[in-house]
């Protein structure tokens, strides 16, 4: 007969007492009564609205310290989070949405976008108050999106005229350079994580992909498969720590799902409250995030949740 210790090489402790959550992690005991685990839940909850309905603006930083500019209807408007509500910052020096950007609240890079006169190669970089215009990129394009900070970042995908691309350029804190082209021109594509370790998602080729893309820094490498072919969506995290969560799949155009990455694979966890596409958050970390406005199909929304990831202890039943 198979048993616990047949599988782990140990017996289950008995503990006259539930020990810390945290500490326990990825055990399993009985305390006399159940038998009990420790393992990672994830949760969203509602955080404080937007101070406008808006889409496709431009999200990046933590969960108490996000910047969110930019945006459809088009603005050049800023707002800073610092985990309970938003205040006005500097304005950007173009409106424009369809914009994407990186670094932190202190530190960021928006490049990109569409204005009125059309798509744009403009960056500009943020120091908490102001926004100052940086050197051009070379190609102008929307819908791109990065990963990395505002001295070390890295664009990729988006649209160029009429057309996807998959061409990728990399930030210095001065200026851009184009490097080793994406595999598949795509849009719709979401990244996190650093100019060495990128990690980007799904998209439009024009059909919506489960493709994860890894850059690191040079050349650009397959990783496992999402759940669900997504694009519009959000993402966070790391190349071995990521999230992403909401957009548009072959099912729906305002998804509430969530998934986690590994370094290997995805494992669907928790459904937002609303499902939504054209959003944007903060995309530092995949155990700390927020879900920032988007399109609810139809209509712009103001909503605002919050990811927190947390370790908890759990029952085991034979269910």
């Amino acid at each position: 007969m198979t048993t616990y210790k047949n599988i782990h090489g140990k017996k289950i402790k008995f503990l006259a007492s539930d020990p810390p959550a945290a500490v326990a992690e990825g055990q399993v005991w009985y305390n006399g009564t159940d038998f009990k685990t420790s393992v990672k839940v994830g949760a969203w909850a509602s955080g404080a609205n937007f101070p406008a309905t808006k889409r496709l603006l431009a999200g990046f930083g933590t969960q108490t310290a996000a910047i969110a500019a930019g945006g459809s209807p088009n603005n050049a408007l800023t707002f800073h989070y610092n985990g309970s509500a938003w205040t006005a910052g500097g304005d950007l020096n173009t409106a424009k949405n369809s914009l994407d950007g990186v670094g932190t609240q202190t530190a960021g890079l928006v490049f990109g976008g569409n204005s009125p006169g059309g798509r744009l190669n403009e960056s500009e970089e943020y120091d908490g108050s102001s926004w100052t215009e940086g050197n051009n990129m070379n190609s102008s394009r929307s819908d791109s999106h990065g990963a990395g900070l505002q001295t070390a970042s890295v664009a990729a995908f988006g649209v160029i005229g009429t057309s996807r691309t998959n061409k990728t350029e990399e930030y210095n804190g001065t200026s851009w350079s184009e490097v080793t082209n994406a595999p598949t021109s795509n849009d719709g594509t979401r990244g996190s994580g650093t100019l060495t370790a990128g990690i980007f998602t799904g998209g439009d080729t024009p059909t919506r992909v489960t493709t994860t893309y890894l850059y690191d820094g040079t050349n650009w490498t397959t990783g496992g498969a999402m759940p669900q072919a997504l694009s519009k969506h959000a993402a966070s995290g790391t190349q071995t720590a990521a999230l992403v969560f909401a957009g548009a799949s072959p099912a729906a155009d305002a998804e509430v799902d969530t998934a986690a990455y590994d370094g290997t694979s995805w494992t669907q966890i928790a459904d937002m409250a609303t499902g939504r596409q054209e959003l944007n958050g903060a995309d530092a970390s995949s155990t700390a995030t927020l879900a920032i406005c988007g399109e609810l199909q139809p209509g712009n929304s103001n909503a605002v949740e919050e990811f927190t990831e947390a370790v908890a202890l759990k029952t085991i039943t034979d269910s």
